[in-house]
């Protein structure tokens, strides 16, 4: 097993590494297109992006890493070393097999545009390439990063994928679930709200007709000379205010002294209300006898 410094990174392939504490074993990757005839042999390990083009491995080479040795990931090698950002902007960057043979990726305005193997010095895909314009990549096996991603058979990727597309109609269910399930909560609140609202505007309706009775029938009854009975029905508006279910005893007269009504609440009011005298009766409710005129 390799886990130190190597005289030539290309050498390492199918060889074990141990990288962070990780086992994991290396196989040749292609940066760039691949030829028509041959694509259905490869498999993306990792996408095209702004600073590298897409990167492939032959799935025959990932079969054979695992059989090889059970269980262990299989990256790409320029795959990691472009996850250890090594790669610099230099055009042309060579791992060599030996002196005259190895791999070489090439680099345009700074993004890694292809990889390929050069034999004897030669580059076949691109003649115009030597050996003398080329900077050998230098990084020990201990600087080496570990891409986000292993390389996968097509079938397992497909699989992947299937699961991804599963696990997020799941989660778009559930979320539609809990909107239509809140959406009825807030539905029924509001609801009920509105049923409440809508009774107590019934209830003060109620109760402004009632005082427009009372006032209706002091109207008829008024004297010639008209007294003063702002007091009166100041202290009859804050009571009727105050307590929703106020009900007159009898007829409120506002030409006595005094008017006798029912409330129901939770102290005594004459506690708070010096202008009346209150007594609790039977039924849990005030009996309160309220004065007209200064008390």
């Amino acid at each position: 097993m390799v886990n130190n410094l190597t005289p030539s990174l290309a050498n390492v392939l199918g060889v074990p590494l141990v990288v962070q504490g990780t086992r994991l074993v290396l196989v040749p990757d292609i940066l760039g297109p691949i030829p028509v005839t041959e694509q259905h042999e490869y498999v993306e390990v990792q996408k095209a992006s702004h600073l590298v083009a897409a990167l492939q491995v032959r799935e025959s080479d990932i079969e054979h890493m695992r059989q090889m040795h059970p269980g262990v990931p299989v990256y790409g090698l320029w795959q990691i070393l472009i996850a250890s950002q090594c790669i610099t902007d230099t055009p042309l960057q060579i791992l060599p097999l030996n002196s005259l043979d190895g791999f070489y990726i090439y680099v345009e305005q700074g993004r890694a545009l292809y990889s390929g193997q050069y034999q004897g010095g030669f580059f076949a895909a691109q003649t115009s390439f030597s050996l003398t314009m080329a900077t050998e990549i230098q990084i020990e096996i201990t600087q080496f990063i570990i891409p986000n991603q292993q390389a996968f058979l097509a079938q397992e990727l497909l699989q992947k994928s299937k699961s991804a597309r599963l696990g997020f109609v799941k989660q778009c269910v559930t979320v539609l679930f809990c909107i239509v399930f809140f959406g009825f909560i807030a539905d029924f609140s509001l609801q009920i709200l509105s049923e409440s609202a809508f009774a107590d505007i019934v209830e003060q309706e109620r109760k402004a007709l009632q005082l427009e009775s009372q006032l209706k029938f002091i109207a008829k009854n008024k004297l010639i000379d008209k007294p003063n009975q702002s007091i009166a029905l100041d202290r009859l508006a804050v009571l009727m205010h105050d307590f929703k279910d106020f009900k007159f005893v009898g007829t409120a007269d506002l030409r006595k002294k005094s008017v006798q009504a029912l409330l129901p609440a939770s102290a005594d009011p004459s506690l708070i209300y010096q202008y009346l005298d209150a007594s609790m009766t039977q039924t849990g409710v005030w009996h309160i006898k309220v004065q007209l005129l200064r008390k």
